[in-house]
């Protein structure tokens, strides 16, 4: 018996396309644009190791069919979101609600609970063909897992992204400045406004 999915589904917006969405297949292309799956649930970009990755755990979190998740395509430089998916995936986050392991810039979670993170760590198991982006090998990938298991046990888990905490960013210096209180710091590709 199918627990089905949130309705309306997918809950957030993005960047992607939406397949069959009774399949237990859904795909991030990270900052590669490739062609489709219709057997996919869904199938978009991720360029974000923080906001990008809260809106694929919401969106797969509340779809119970979904059960794998193939990340693939070439990583987006600095944020590196596919590192910060698999290593959400493999170690949740410490206590200050950092990905533990993640090598991206800004790797936090910080509007979505903790236990949506967790359901997203028992609902899928995570493919990792990140750097992938011949569309027949993850196309014929998408063939093989398409209806290969049963929806997760529970129904979907709706979880609206708000913010639950601050992450604290200590404003030293940055190298382009916008007015008198903003600044870009383009190392990292952090835009901060700055209350003194």
């Amino acid at each position: 018996m199918r627990s089905g999915h949130s309705d309306p589904w997918p809950l957030v917006r993005g960047d992607y396309v939406v397949g069959n969405v009774m399949s237990n297949v859904a795909v991030v292309t990270l900052a590669s644009n490739l062609e489709p799956s219709q057997k996919a649930a869904i199938w978009g970009t991720c360029m974000t190791e923080n906001l990008g990755v809260e809106k694929i755990i919401i969106n797969v979190i509340s779809n119970s069919n979904i059960r794998y998740l193939i990340v693939c395509g070439m990583e987006s430089k600095g944020h590196l979101p596919g590192d910060a998916i698999v290593s959400i995936h493999k170690n949740s986050l410490d206590k200050n609600r950092r990905i533990v392991g993640s090598k991206g810039a800004i790797p936090y979670i910080e509007n979505i609970p903790v236990d949506a993170v967790e359901r997203f760590r028992e609902q899928v198991e995570l493919i990792n063909i990140i750097g992938e982006t011949d569309i027949n090998r993850i196309h014929s990938l998408v063939d093989r897992l398409w209806n290969t298991s049963e929806p997760y046990p529970e129904e979907p888990m709706v979880c609206i992204a708000s913010p639950i905490s601050e992450v604290k960013v200590e404003c030293k210096e940055g190298d382009v400045f916008v007015c008198d209180d903003v600044y870009i710091d383009s190392s990292v590709g952090v835009v901060l406004d700055v209350q003194v």
